[in-house]
């Protein structure tokens, strides 16, 4: 198995650049999580790095997610 062609730092600093672009708050949150995933039967090209950044006071439902693809696009989920 080779390495994601897109790296963990290089899908961070895209994803960095995006909040900063979209001007998204995020002052208040913390990093909770950082994971690639491959789907299962996907090929390396349909796999992608996933950000998750928690705020932790105010409760449920107030995150930031954002998922990088191997061609360095971003993507950000809604939250609740």
């Amino acid at each position: 198995m080779k390495p994601p062609p897109v790296t963990l730092q290089q899908a961070l600093q895209i994803a960095e650049k995006y909040i900063a672009e979209n001007k998204i708050e995020i002052g208040r949150y913390w990093p909770q999580e950082a994971k690639w995933v491959l789907p299962e039967g996907a090929t390396m090209k349909e796999s992608h790095w996933f950000f998750f950044w928690n705020n932790l006071g105010t409760g449920r439902g107030d995150y930031v997610e954002i998922e990088v693809d191997m061609n360095g696009h971003p993507l950000r989920r809604p939250s609740m």
